[in-house]
């Protein structure tokens, strides 16, 4: 079925073909981790793909604080994106181990950790 699929990136341009990529669902796209917060905070999404290193805010922090004022469970709807390094991004992800795509990605990478997503989103949460 159609999905409903909430793409957070300070890069426009990323955020557009994760969109096209990401078609026939429903995308609602945001270049600001305040604007993602409030609408994790307000409304339902399928699927969250945050870029894992932004300007204002990293998707680690986002998750977290969206996490603890409104939804425990939201972690299992998180794939991060990152073009950057594979230190700094294990360094991160041994903290919070979430599907990655890394930049730049295809479609068949963009589908897999969207079935991820799909498959996990209620399970137990990651240890």
């Amino acid at each position: 079925g159609r999905l409903r699929i909430l793409v957070v990136d300070d890069e426009p341009f990323v955020a557009r073909v994760l969109a096209r990529l990401l078609t026939p669902h429903e995308i609602v796209c945001t270049a600001s981790p305040g604007e993602a917060r409030a609408l994790l905070s307000t409304e339902d999404f399928d699927a969250v793909f945050c870029d894992l290193f932004m300007p204002d805010m990293t998707g680690t922090d986002l998750l977290r604080e969206v996490e603890r004022e409104h939804d425990s469970t939201l972690h299992r709807k998180f794939v991060f994106m990152t073009g950057g390094t594979e230190h700094a991004v294990s360094e991160v992800l041994n903290q919070h181990p979430h599907p990655v795509l890394q930049k730049p990605f295809d479609r068949r990478s963009v589908r897999q950790a969207l079935d991820h997503v799909l498959m996990h989103r209620s399970s137990a949460p990651p240890a």
